[in-house]
C-alpha cells in the first residue's frame, strides 16, 4: 500500500514475497518492511511514515472488512463470477473456467427469447 503509486510497487511486492519466511516469524516486521523498501529504492523515511500513519491503518481495516464480507480469507484470492477462489491455481485452470463462463453466457443469450418489436409511431 505504501509503495502504491510509485514505480517500485512491483519490486516491493516481489521483495516481500521473496522474504515472506523472514518477516512472517519476525518480531520486528515493521522494521524489516522499511529495510525492504530502502532495498528496492523507496525513500525509507517516507515509507515508515506511511506504514505507521493512521490513514494506512484505516485503509487496511476497511479493505479487511470488505474482504471478510465477500468471503475472502487469504491471499491470493480471485473472485470468479462472484465466487472466491483461494490460492494460486495454474493459468490453465483460469482459462478453462473463463471459457466455460463464456460458453454458458453465450448459451443463455441464445436461449433467451427475442424481445418483441416496438410498435411504430
Amino acid at each position: 500500500m505504501c509503495a502504491a503509486g510509485s514505480d517500485k510497487f512491483g519490486p516491493m511486492r516481489d521483495y516481500l514475497f521473496g522474504k515472506r519466511e523472514e518477516w512472517l516469524v519476525s518480531t520486528r516486521a515493521e522494521a524489516l518492511f522499511v529495510e525492504y523498501a530502502a532495498a528496492v529504492g523507496l525513500n525509507a523515511a517516507q515509507f515508515r511514515a506511511c506504514l505507521t500513519g493512521p490513514d494506512t491503518h484505516a485503509k487496511l481495516e476497511e479493505n479487511n472488512r470488505i474482504a471478510r464480507q465477500i468471503g475472502v480469507t487469504g491471499t491470493p484470492t480471485f473472485i470468479v463470477a462472484g465466487t472466491p477462489v483461494e490460492g494460486a491455481p495454474p493459468l490453465e485452470s483460469f482459462q478453462t473456467a473463463l471459457r466455460q463462463m463464456i460458453a454458458a453466457s453465450r448459451s443463455a443469450a441464445q436461449a433467451s427469447p427475442t424481445p418483441p418489436a416496438r410498435p411504430g409511431p
